[in-house]
């Protein structure tokens, strides 16, 4: 014992002295961590912006998000966003939420689950192809909606076929392809997304309303939560092949 002060105190405030300085280390160090954690996650965030900033710019595409969650939110939006909705559906009612959203004027194409068009739906596509050219001329707002692959035996190939004779209709009806008009859609698999790319192929317009969160239906019915995968479906491919088109040979 020195001055008052025992070598059991002496060591002890050492002890508490080092492990004092040991918690501080790992302190400083859970912080530094954390924020490497959250400058990774920043810059991850940011890599993954410029991504979908490259894959947007290959579409030919503007897409927004829409500010509800829900298909059914998301399908209010554009029924209610144009002056024309075109519903590629099965039986003689069409899609329901579809219809019931459309505020302008409702066209319904029916379909089977093969996306065949039945019935006289064909001399009515012709029609609807006018109409649509019109709307684009007088600079309003089509929605082309339909089914997903989901309720379909069909391909998205096969429809995206289908969906380039279409618009290869309205163009040569519309004369032109920069009227002011727009076409939009709510980004589905099936005609959805047939619909976006065929009409950016021939220069118009084109808006894709996503549900919130770029939730999409794949053919298996499972929803899919993701802005990039959502997006990049919308990147074009090969070319059309126009003789393996079903809607081309009925056309002819």
């Amino acid at each position: 014992k020195e001055g008052g002060v025992s070598h059991a105190d002496v060591l002890a405030k050492f002890v508490n002295e080092q492990v004092t300085a040991v918690e501080d280390v790992a302190v400083a160090a859970a912080v530094e961590q954390k924020e490497a954690d959250e400058l990774d996650k920043f810059t991850t965030k940011l890599e993954q912006e410029g991504d979908v900033a490259q894959t947007i710019e290959k579409t030919n595409i503007k897409f927004r998000e829409n500010n509800k969650p829900g298909y059914n939110a998301r399908t209010r939006t554009t029924g209610r966003t144009a002056g024309i909705t075109v519903d590629f559906s099965l039986g003689k009612r069409g899609s329901g939420s579809t219809k019931r959203n459309a505020k302008g004027d409702y066209q319904q194409i029916r379909i089977d689950k093969d996306a065949n068009i039945i019935g006289d739906s064909i001399d009515h596509l012709k029609e609807v192809a006018k109409m649509v050219a019109k709307t684009i001329n007088d600079g309003g707002i089509v929605n082309i909606a339909g089914h997903g692959l989901r309720k379909l035996a069909a391909t998205q190939d096969r429809i995206d076929r289908d969906m380039d004779v279409f618009f290869k209709m309205v163009y040569d009806l519309a004369k032109q392809s920069n009227a002011g008009g727009k076409i939009i859609t709510g980004g589905q698999t099936g005609y959805d997304e047939a619909a976006a790319k065929s009409a950016a192929k021939y220069g118009f317009e084109v808006e894709v309303i996503a549900p919130r969160k770029w939730v999409y239906r794949t053919a298996e019915g499972k929803d899919i939560k993701d802005k990039q995968s959502f997006i990049q479906r919308f990147v074009p491919k090969a070319p059309i092949q126009e003789e393996r088109t079903g809607l081309l040979t009925l056309l002819k």
